[in-house]
């Protein structure tokens, strides 16, 4: 009888070895994943704002306007820690669904601005902020969109709300994960 239980206990251990050699991953980080996995039925964001009347601006309020579709390009490299780049590296093109800047400093009561800074995290997960120029601010293409194909972008990005312009200007520096504007 003893046998038998060591058996059975040594050919489970065997499988859930075999199953994790195959996927990589243990079957808990595997069930993590799955819990913490974000989908376009429960995206949910909101960003602070200062100099405005409002605090805090919502999808819902998003919501609200008629929105913008777009598609952009990023550049994501992948780096082994020698500069070369890996698997993985290349142009992504994330879908973005989103209001014009223009809309967002009418809703928050500042459509007078005379300037933006916005701070948040880029594709890599580093902290970045960027203030727009008074041509940009003007631009009729900035969009603060959501992105729609979260599948594209890498795990830790927290809010899936960016600010997204137009790919010939050089200048601008797009954000995929905005945690607050700052407006004059």
């Amino acid at each position: 009888m003893n046998r038998k239980i060591v058996s059975l206990v040594l050919l489970m251990s065997l499988s859930i070895l075999l199953l994790t050699a195959c996927t990589g991953k243990t079957p808990d980080q595997i069930a993590k994943e799955e819990k913490g996995k974000i989908t376009l039925e429960n995206v949910d964001w909101s960003f602070a704002v200062e100099g405005a009347e409002q605090n805090e601006y919502t999808l819902a309020e998003a919501k609200e306007h008629e929105l913008s579709k777009l598609i952009t390009t990023c550049i994501i490299t992948n780096s082994d820690g020698t500069g070369e780049s890996v698997a993985g590296s290349g142009p992504t093109s994330l879908r973005v669904d989103g209001i014009l800047l223009k809309e967002f400093l009418a809703d928050v009561g500042r459509p007078d601005a005379t300037g933006v800074t916005y701070y948040g995290y880029d594709v890599y997960g580093e902290e970045m902020s960027y203030t727009l120029t008074p041509d940009e601010l003007e631009n009729d293409t900035i969009v603060i969109g959501w992105i729609c194909n979260i599948d594209k972008l890498l795990p830790d990005t927290t809010t899936y709300v960016g600010i997204f312009g137009p790919n010939a200007s050089t200048t601008f520096v797009a954000c995929t994960s905005l945690s607050k504007i700052v407006i004059e």
